[in-house]
């Protein structure tokens, strides 16, 4: 069985030389001292949440990148992901696969009237909408696109946008986010 330090271990030192940087760099890039950052990459310590955010913020990725472990094949079974649900209930996100490679990919389930709002994420994402199932209002900005069934829609994500079910029913979207690593 491997643990989470070895595993994030192994991450952080390949996107550190994916990236082509020190220990140095990254030091100053995250607030984070070198000695704190050889003993991650060695599998010595469990470092804190705070300091794992301070360096997935300081490279500029999905924390997700730095703790999960990579398979070159994955499967995600519907009965096998748990949703997210927001206070009221009228909106679940089934999350399928841990970003990847920049890539986030996730079904959204608005009940009847549900809305679902973003403030946008960083300069150069993009998302790509597909509705599944159902009727949405998705608003970009102050533009509104109505989208049904097996329609698709791309836009530049880093500004605010949101997804609201129109119709008389529940509604599926499937989103597809592309991150950028800067």
């Amino acid at each position: 069985m491997e643990y989470i330090n070895e595993i994030i271990a192994t991450n952080l030192r390949k996107i550190r030389n994916q990236k082509r940087m020190s220990l140095d760099d990254l030091s100053k890039l995250t607030s984070v001292s070198k000695a704190v950052l050889f003993q991650i990459e060695k599998g010595t310590t469990n470092p804190t949440i705070s300091t794992l955010w301070k360096i997935a913020e300081g490279l500029n990725i999905p924390l997700s990148n730095i703790i999960h472990k990579r398979k070159s094949v994955t499967i995600v079974r519907k009965d096998e992901t748990i949703p997210l649900n927001d206070n009221s209930n009228n909106v679940k996100i089934y999350s399928h696969i841990p970003c990847y490679r920049n890539l986030e990919i996730f079904d959204i389930v608005l009940n009847k009237d549900g809305v679902l709002e973003s403030n946008g994420h960083d300069i150069g994402a993009e998302e790509l909408v597909f509705i599944k199932v159902g009727k949405v209002k998705v608003t970009i900005e102050n533009e509104e696109f109505i989208l049904t069934e097996n329609e698709i829609l791309r836009f530049d994500s880093n500004v605010s946008h949101s997804y609201e079910n129109i119709g008389s029913e529940e509604c599926i979207v499937m989103i597809v986010n592309h991150l950028v690593s800067l």
